[in-house]
């Protein structure tokens, strides 16, 4: 419940009284030097709880498919990621460009899309990274965003901006970010003091989310940034592929995710952030069990794929790695691909793929120098 709905439903003293019990709170959580506070309710609790057991859910789904079907579903989960943080900011990036740098296919000609990719990809193979100090925010902002950003919207201060921004709707200013540097030092040195922190992860991830965007600390690129920085301290306590649906949470409801904001500064909201949290909570829990009814549909879908004619062994080796492919994998499976995962001879598996498509059951897309395979649906 937000504190505006308080404030036009009880008196005056029934109200101060109200609030000041939410800020003198023993769990109360003071932010951005106090300028607002979070105090954990029964609602807030419940719904952290529902969103652990959906990712414990998540996580069961993911790892009951074989190793190749996960690989393939956690890149899915980068493709529509990337692709998200690049939409949320106006850049468009095709999920064949994103596919294309993910698996060194090929080499695309924007920077912006290039550093994004490659850094969410490294994200993936170290488990998350520690954030341990403010050179550390700079050093994520620089490898995330290498080559693009325009010169005149770099940093110019010590480590982030030393001058004035604002964030503007087209029509007027809706947020102004954190000035002098010094302050935005500050809020820096308490996201970083609360990301290290041993508060629930859930909590902690969503609160430095607005501390980091509230803060704007650099000219440029804080949104895509400050989504990686969600991704990756979640991913460093959970280990859950969950933490690579962020964005796409975001990007998918996109009206929330922003009215989450404006409801943090509404002046009737005293500075309390339970609204804000509540609200990308539940954004959250939508993305998950839409996520959760999307595994369980691709193991329906896998099992559909038939072939009315008798196999070899082999055959049927390559069959079920490309059924998996078909559903799984944007682009299918290369040979290259198919000799490695079944282990099977160069020989075999060009001649099984050429059975399969004289019987024009294969779909095959070229990336780069690359042959990609899979059935037609």
């Amino acid at each position: 419940m937000s504190v505006k709905s308080n404030y036009f439903k009880l008196d005056k003293e029934q109200f101060n009284t109200y609030l000041e019990r939410l800020k003198s709170s023993d769990n109360t959580l003071s932010i951005q030097n106090g300028k607002y506070f979070y105090s954990p309710s029964f609602d807030i609790t419940n719904m952290i709880l529902s969103l652990n057991k959906k990712i414990a859910e998540f996580d069961y789904l993911i790892n009951s498919f074989t190793s190749f079907a996960k690989r393939q579903i956690i890149q899915s989960f980068l493709i529509e990621e990337i692709e998200s943080t690049n939409k949320i900011e106006s850049i468009i990036s095709t999920r064949h460009d994103i596919f294309s740098i993910i698996n060194n296919a090929s080499i695309s000609n924007d920077k912006r899309i290039i550093s994004i990719a490659n850094s969410y990809k490294e994200l993936l193979f170290t488990k998350g990274c520690k954030i341990n100090s403010l050179n550390d925010i700079r050093n994520t902002y620089d490898v995330i965003l290498k080559n693009a950003i325009i010169k005149k919207e770099l940093p110019d201060g010590k480590l982030f901006r030393k001058g004035v921004v604002f964030v503007s709707n087209g029509l007027k200013i809706i947020h102004s970010g954190s000035y002098p540097e010094e302050e935005i030092i500050k809020e820096m040195n308490e996201f970083i003091q609360l990301y290290n922190s041993n508060i629930d992860t859930i909590t902690k991830m969503i609160l430095c989310h607005f501390i980091f965007e509230n803060t704007h600390p650099f000219y440029d690129g804080n949104g895509r940034v400050g989504r990686y920085l969600f991704s990756n301290g979640l991913f460093l306590e959970t280990k859950s592929y969950f933490s690579f649906l962020i964005s796409s949470s975001f990007d998918q409801e996109k009206k929330k995710y922003y009215k989450a904001f404006k409801e943090a500064n509404d002046k009737y909201e005293f500075g309390c952030l339970n609204n804000y949290v509540e609200i990308i909570i539940d954004i959250l829990i939508t993305q998950i069990n839409s996520t959760i009814a999307r595994l369980k549909e691709y193991i329906k879908e896998i099992s559909c794929i038939t072939i009315p004619f008798k196999l070899s062994n082999s055959e049927k080796r390559i069959y079920k790695i490309l059924k998996e492919a078909t559903i799984l994998s944007r682009f299918g499976l290369s040979n290259t691909e198919l000799i490695e995962e079944t282990n099977i001879s160069k020989r075999t598996v060009i001649t099984t793929l050429n059975k399969f498509k004289e019987r024009k059951l294969l779909v095959e897309t070229k990336i780069g120098k690359y042959k990609f395979y899979k059935f037609q649906k």
